[in-house]
């Protein structure tokens, strides 16, 4: 490949309940040669 992003955007909706792993997601999802957008819904636990 040629690091050219190709295609439509992936939509990913991202349910979670720690802060570190939405960071740690979020990273990887951007080292992989795709466009996408990201929704973050926070868990909380009672």
């Amino acid at each position: 490949m040629n690091g050219e992003i190709v295609g439509a955007p992936i939509e990913i909706l991202l349910v979670e309940d720690s802060p570190g792993d939405v960071r740690l997601m979020v990273e990887a999802l951007k080292e992989g040669n795709f466009w996408f957008t990201i929704a973050k819904l926070p868990v909380e636990h009672n």
